[in-house]
């Protein structure tokens, strides 16, 4: 083999190496049995979440990565399960010269009624069909709630906040970005609903 075709082929493995862990990703999977009315406290970095509500009584919980392994040194996932509270925190790693795609995906299924306090990075929040008291939060990305029923508090610093449901309690804020809220009927002012945003539109229609 020539001199130049072991250069090319040094080139070619180190590339590969760089690029590797964008290739590849991992995935955590656990299902949580609750006992009592359910709380879900949610701290995820950088992660976007989906909770999803069902007929059920556990917790389902799945973390899919991209471009990271679940372990010590990469993606960490801190449990703390006791009765019928769940605590979880997904912590990622710092970014530095690395090729390929880096994320990080979290899937929730729940129960229909459950209070949740789901607090993200820089990643987008969807919750759907859950009922009871809803906090969420995120620094930078877009808050969407569909067929929620009970209390909602939203804050995002540079994102869109799309709220549909039933609310007993409104608290909605943007800093920038849209706020855009569709209550349903039967929707009820328990005390004065709050809809803001800095720099943006804000839309509140009911149904």
């Amino acid at each position: 083999m020539s001199s130049s075709n072991v250069k090319i082929i040094s080139k070619l493995a180190l590339c590969l190496s760089l690029m590797a862990p964008g290739l590849f990703g991992d995935q955590w999977v656990k299902t949580f049995p609750m006992t009592g009315p359910p709380e879900l406290r949610l701290e995820a970095q950088d992660s976007v979440v989906v909770v999803t509500a069902e007929d059920r009584h556990d917790i389902d919980a799945r973390v899919t990565t991209a471009g990271w392994k679940i372990s010590g040194n990469g993606v960490r996932v801190l449990e703390n399960h006791a009765g019928n509270v769940l605590e979880l925190q997904i912590v990622t790693p710092k970014i530095g010269f690395s090729l390929g795609r880096h994320s990080v995906k979290v899937e929730l299924k729940v129960p229909r009624e459950i209070d949740c306090e789901l607090k993200a990075g820089l990643g987008s929040v969807t919750v759907t069909g859950v009922k009871g008291k809803i906090v969420l939060s995120a620094h930078a990305g877009t808050i969407e709630t569909l067929d929620v029923d009970g209390k909602l508090e939203v804050t995002t610093g540079e994102g869109k906040i799309r709220a549909r449901g039933r609310f007993d309690l409104l608290t909605l804020r943007s800093g920038f970005g849209s706020v855009d809220v569709e209550a349903a009927a039967g929707s009820r002012m328990f005390s004065q609903w709050r809809v803001s945003t800095d720099d943006g539109r804000s839309e509140e229609r009911r149904v």
